[in-house]
């Protein structure tokens, strides 16, 4: 699995004066799982935005420097292809869900890569189980709690199979993360969030 490597990643959203990323340099290793925390404001969303391809391709404004994966630049790769490297999950849960089931949540991704049928089912049954979801998988979305949705997000992203998820989510929302097997974090004050990256486990 390749390496992610933000080369000097300097952000200034449109309309801002001064940029939230400046002059970023990271290194991500194989296999490692890095968590960023501080302050609302401090730049975790926007760094995990870039991760996903969605700086500079989604979000307005203004950036210098890459991201890669690899020996691929992310920052100017198609938004599809740079989720099957690495995976993004959105603070709130809300803004990432689009179907109506908790079911076809998890399919929507894989169906858009056209998988064949078998492959995207058995991508479903693995992210359901790993998530513990399985007696939910016919539910409506609409009528779960903020956190159910939250586990709904993390297992849509897991079922496109990528080689990284990353994470930006307030210490309140922790408790959803438990079953990842690779998170282990203090809870901090609740003006406090992070950002996590760690390599996909399916």
């Amino acid at each position: 699995m390749p390496n992610i490597r933000i080369d000097k990643v300097t952000f200034t959203y449109a309309g801002a004066s001064e940029p939230v990323l400046r002059a970023l340099d990271l290194v991500i290793p194989e296999s490692e799982f890095v968590l960023l925390t501080g302050p609302s404001g401090y730049g975790k969303s926007t760094l995990a935005l870039a991760l996903a391809g969605l700086i500079p391709a989604r979000v307005a404004g203004y950036m210098r420097g890459s991201v890669y994966f690899g020996a691929d630049n992310i920052s100017v790769m198609d938004i599809h292809k740079v989720s099957q490297h690495i995976g993004i999950v959105f603070q709130n849960p809300d803004n990432q869900l689009v179907q109506q089931t908790v079911e076809e949540e998890a399919a929507f991704g894989p169906e858009n890569l056209a998988l064949p049928r078998a492959e995207i089912a058995q991508r479903v049954e693995q992210s359901l189980a790993y998530t513990g979801m399985e007696g939910m998988r016919h539910e409506q979305i609409y009528a779960l709690s903020g956190g159910q949705k939250q586990r709904i997000a993390i297992f849509a992203t897991l079922a496109m199979r990528p080689s990284y998820m990353c994470r930006s989510l307030p210490q309140s929302a922790l408790e959803v993360m438990r079953r990842m097997a690779s998170v282990g974090c203090s809870r901090r004050g609740s003006s406090t969030s992070s950002t996590a990256t760690w390599p996909s486990p399916l």
